[in-house]
């Protein structure tokens, strides 16, 4: 149930900041500060300890800072999911050294904006072959 409640977290914090962020004229940062303290006060309104959560939710809006012309709503998903998983394994590890949730959050954009360009080039040697048949 953490490990659902961590990617959902996350997956908001990225949709929601990039949403934010590139349709209703916020910078990035004062997109992903807003959401982040709106967030956590949601949480603390209703409860639930806000402090794992909130964490999720702002290093996921980490990723949603991400620069419209390199990424999509698609490329924000996967880079979110990245960034939960990498949120449960790899933080662990790390907690304590600054900026654990912007280094998990780099790795997961690199990682999907690497792999579009991946598949962009195979895409692009595989036409001019299919149109010379």
């Amino acid at each position: 149930m953490t490990v659902i409640l961590i990617f959902t977290s996350s997956l908001l914090g990225a949709w929601l900041t990039y949403f934010l962020s590139h349709h209703a004229k916020f910078t990035p940062v004062r997109a992903s500060s807003l959401l982040t303290l709106l967030f956590y006060c949601v949480l603390y309104l209703l409860g639930v300890a806000p402090d794992m959560w909130a964490a999720a939710f702002f290093g996921g809006s980490f990723v949603g800072m991400s620069a419209p012309h390199r990424f999509g709503m698609m490329a924000v998903t996967v880079a979110g999911s990245l960034f939960a998983a990498c949120y449960e394994v790899l933080l662990p590890f790390i907690a304590g050294v600054g900026g654990a949730l912007g280094v998990s959050a780099f790795l997961s954009v690199a990682a999907v904006h690497l792999l579009t360009r991946l598949l962009a080039k195979m895409k692009a040697k595989e036409s001019p072959s299919q149109s010379t048949r």
